[in-house]
């Protein structure tokens, strides 16, 4: 039997939408930091279109939720659990891992749920070895991939007897993101 979930086309504008609430949020904190250390005008600061375009822009590269969201969400998840098969869409590829080789490891925090799935590969020189695979990082609501589809998923995987990592250290959220 075949378990499919996907995400809808609509995320992309809501994260678009995420990202210019923040990156307002920073551009403001960030000019009014400026205008009293510098003690100009704070309203003219605001105004400076070059400023405004300079901040997006390093947010947009650097610090983007929507980098995060193209990297770490996936387009759909799907378990064959007859063949015994997981398979991830990706945006640009799809990952195919053996059920009888994965272990995953899931963590929540205020914002996000993060699902690490862990596989088992085979290599002539080092025999087996366990290696993350992949990791997958949604926020806990507001996304057609939330906290409530991630504990399905999770849910899933203890059914179909997927052993489940218990004693891994945590990682800082941002490790996560840019890795």
């Amino acid at each position: 039997m075949n378990k499919i979930w996907k995400g809808k086309s609509s995320d992309l504008l809501l994260v678009l939408l995420y990202f210019v609430i923040y990156a307002s949020g920073i551009y403001i904190i960030s000019t009014v930091r400026y205008s009293i250390k510098y003690k100009a005008d704070i309203i003219e600061s605001l105004k400076d279109p070059l400023n405004f375009i300079f901040t997006f822009s390093l947010i947009f590269f650097f610090m983007s939720p929507v980098w995060v969201y193209y990297r770490k969400v996936p387009k759909m998840l799907k378990i064959d659990s007859l063949h015994k098969k997981l398979e991830i869409h990706k945006k640009r590829k799809i990952l195919h891992y053996n059920m009888d080789k994965i272990r995953f490891y899931k963590r929540t925090t205020r914002l996000f749920y993060i699902l690490e799935i862990h596989a088992t590969f085979e290599s002539s020189i080092n025999g087996q070895f366990e290696k993350l695979a992949t990791s997958i990082i949604v926020p806990n609501w507001g996304l057609s991939w939330n906290k409530k589809k991630m504990d399905e998923i999770v849910f899933e995987f203890k059914a179909l007897n997927i052993a489940e990592i218990k004693n891994r250290p945590k990682i800082p959220i941002s490790d996560y993101f840019y890795n």
